[in-house]
């Protein structure tokens, strides 16, 4: 609002309907569009940091979901495998998450990363065990 004031203090004495500009298609640009622009895009960009905003309320009501209880066989050879594909620790976690059900907007909020940083860790993942194993 204070950007709305001062361009309005900057053209003191003039009407709301006098030319601000004239753009280079010919369109008449006025003094009350021009503000309405302005506005416009304060109210954009609040709402644009609103919508990158987390509730933290939501954060730490995150549950961790349930997983398949495999017995010890089950897990070494899931474990070799992964061992085979040169996993990091961040990297099975990731994949864990991912074959427990969660969706990467979820395991995202979980570990706070962004959604194209978890799909850049899955695609890692699959180009290194059609590496290993070759295609399905």
């Amino acid at each position: 609002m204070q950007t709305v004031a001062l361009f309005l203090c900057e053209h003191f004495g003039k009407y709301l309907d006098d030319t601000y500009e004239i753009t280079k298609k010919g369109r008449v640009i006025t003094l009350k569009y021009h503000c309405y622009k302005l506005i416009d895009r304060m109210i954009c960009g609040r709402y644009r940091i609103f919508r990158r905003s987390i509730d933290l309320d939501k954060v730490q009501n995150i549950e961790e979901p349930e997983t398949y209880e495999a017995n010890e066989d089950e897990h070494e050879v899931v474990d070799n495998l992964m061992d085979k594909m040169q996993l990091t620790d961040y990297h099975k976690e990731i994949l864990r998450h991912r074959m427990a059900g969660l969706s990467m907007s979820e395991i995202g909020t979980l570990l706070n990363k962004s959604v194209g940083a978890i799909g850049s860790v899955i695609y890692t993942v699959q180009k290194r065990y059609n590496k290993c194993f070759g295609s399905v």
